[in-house]
């Protein structure tokens, strides 16, 4: 183990299901951090490869300078993972990170420097690398409900949480898209949630790529827009939010099916 300063204040969550071929370069990530978190917790969600061994290689064979737990599961999806994680940490606050994801060098310390200028923050994220501002200069732009109503501003690899401010079960694990945006909106409801302007993660994956891709991108907006029904059934917004907020979605989901079909 090496000598740099292990702070008890950050646990790392990784969902990893199939990621024998990207988890060593992801956990490679979360040891360099120069802010080192407590524990990185790897749920290891019924993965048909050999990334239960890779991860358990890693772990015995690197000096990572936190401890490094492997938590093997039936495979329940990223949610669940996600969850159960959650459930491990001890840490006071809580950063995701995704198997197929890296995070850049410095990234836990610039968010973890505003949590503490900013006590009364409950979540910081930034933008996915491949549609991040031109600004990167590490000031950051509150994220109202209102606001994130219209967009979700947070790649969930590059989120850290205050764990007291989360729900239980805080992903559904029924819903298969846009999860991690149901969470972000249920927070903004009664917490202060920020956007940085630094970067966060490699940009390693594009947000649409794949086969299949118009399916995805409908299963996708059918999560969204049952994101805003639920908030209103909760009665967190009116109906009037309800009816712009859906609107607006719809409408990117088209201009997002044009752009699709007009490469093909």
């Amino acid at each position: 183990m090496n000598k740099k300063r292990v702070e008890q204040l950050v646990s790392v969550v990784i969902p990893c299901y199939n990621s024998e071929k990207t988890i060593i370069p992801c956990l490679e990530s979360g040891c360099g951090q120069d802010y080192v978190p407590i524990e990185i917790i790897v749920v290891n969600d019924g993965s048909k490869d050999k990334s239960a061994e890779v991860i358990a290689d890693f772990i015995n064979k690197n000096s990572c300078p936190c401890k490094i737990i492997l938590h093997s599961t039936q495979n329940a999806g990223p949610s669940s993972a996600r969850n159960t994680g959650i459930e491990l940490a001890n840490g006071e606050f809580i950063a995701f990170l995704d198997a197929d994801d890296q995070w850049l060098p410095g990234k836990l310390s610039r968010q973890m420097k505003l949590f503490a200028q900013e006590p009364q923050l409950a979540m910081i994220g930034a933008n996915h690398p491949s549609g991040a501002a031109k600004k990167q200069d590490g000031s950051w732009t509150p994220i109202p409900l209102k606001k994130l109503l219209f967009k979700n501003y947070f790649q969930t690899s590059s989120v850290i949480v205050r764990a007291a401010q989360l729900p239980a079960a805080p992903f559904r694990i029924e819903q298969k898209y846009s999860e991690d945006y149901d969470l972000w909106l249920r927070l903004a409801v009664k917490n202060q949630l920020a956007l940085i302007h630094s970067p966060a993660t490699a940009d390693t994956r594009l947000p649409y790529a794949g086969s299949g891709l118009s399916s995805r991108i409908w299963e996708m907006e059918r999560g969204e827009l049952s994101n805003y029904k639920r908030l209103r059934q909760r009665k967190e917004i009116s109906a009037y939010d309800l009816l712009k907020s859906s609107s607006f979605s719809m409408l990117k989901f088209f201009i997002r099916l044009v752009k699709l079909f007009t490469r093909k």
